[in-house]
């Protein structure tokens, strides 16, 4: 399998997500076939993205002059024109200038791309991503959409921070026009959550009613192969594959071969109505591994005792 550009390989940091914007035309490299992952990405860059990647009509010449540095024949005109007649990019300096060639910094990144969701109608998400531990770093105007979008999982860092002012890589926004995108398509298709009902099978619940919806097994794809599709009640799908989801394992709901935001990591209290019959006596032990383990091996040495027992009786009454 060769590279997914000349320099971007397969499993490096953000080589998934790039790999899925460039099959999607979204994401182009340049013409000596490399991405430059690593180089800053400059705001007439981002205005193409936004039009390519949420659907946003670009005109095809423009009649007019934008802004003082946007002239009706600049390179980036039509894109300018699109995000800014869709709400979603504006001008700097109060408006007075777009700046196409400025670096985007994570700050603005956020307020970009909170504007595509509401303009989807998409309900902000709250408190799910964790405290922005850097949020007065930030200017006042791009705090909520901040928190917004770390709530949203758009964004997530390991030590709780958003480094506002950093500027956003290439392969960075690759990543978080992926995850904007999953968001979208989720809330599309009115998921909601899913859960696992044994290592095989997963509940998918939906916000909506489902029952006369027709669906077809191929469409989903969670790891292996689905082997069984149901409707179980007017809000929930339920999923079984051929692959036994082990502990510490994670996988994540496609549909139609695009990524949902709906996921599941089996953790070891995963354990669900563990039934031990207990010489004649049954007990039930839900969500905890240890003990289910302890009974386990107590039920194991408690038949080895009776069958020695049996056996010892046997020999007694032989003599």
């Amino acid at each position: 399998m060769g590279p997914i550009f000349e320099d971007v390989c397969h499993g490096t940091t953000h080589s998934s997500e790039i790999r899925e914007m460039r099959d999607r035309g979204i994401l182009t490299g340049y013409s000596d076939g490399n991405f430059h992952p690593n180089e800053t990405i400059i705001r007439g860059q981002v205005a193409t993205l936004m039009t390519r990647a949420f659907d946003i009509p670009v005109p095809d010449t423009v009649s007019e002059d934008l802004y003082p540095d946007v002239s009706s024949s600049h390179h980036y005109a039509p894109v300018v024109k699109a995000v800014t007649d869709a709400g979603i990019m504006t001008g700097r300096e109060g408006n007075s200038v777009f700046d196409t060639g400025v670096t985007l910094h994570r700050q603005q990144m956020a307020s970009i791309l909170m504007r595509v969701l509401d303009m989807n109608d998409v309900e902000r998400a709250e408190g799910n991503g964790g405290q922005v531990t850097d949020l007065d770093d930030a200017l006042a105007v791009h705090q909520d959409n901040i928190q917004a979008l770390q709530a949203h999982g758009i964004t997530q860092t390991t030590d709780g921070t958003f480094r506002p002012m950093e500027p956003v890589s290439r392969s960075q926004m690759a990543t978080f026009i992926e995850r904007t995108l999953a968001v979208l398509y989720t809330d599309e298709l009115g998921l909601q959550s899913m859960e696992m009902v044994d290592p095989y099978t997963f509940n998918i619940h939906f916000n909506r009613d489902i029952r006369d919806v027709e669906w077809d097994a191929d469409d989903f794809r969670l790891r292996g192969n689905t082997e069984h599709l149901e409707v179980i009640d007017d809000q929930t799908l339920q999923i079984r594959t051929d692959y036994r989801l082990n502990y510490g394992q994670a996988l994540v709901l496609y549909y139609q071969d695009q990524r949902t935001t709906l996921s599941y990591e089996r953790e070891r209290s995963d354990i669900r109505n563990v039934n031990v019959d207990i010489n004649g006596a049954r007990v039930d032990v839900s969500g905890n591994s240890q003990l289910t383990l302890m009974i386990q091996v107590f039920t194991l040495f408690w038949k080895v005792l009776m069958v020695l027992r049996k056996v010892q009786k046997k020999g007694l009454d032989c003599k």
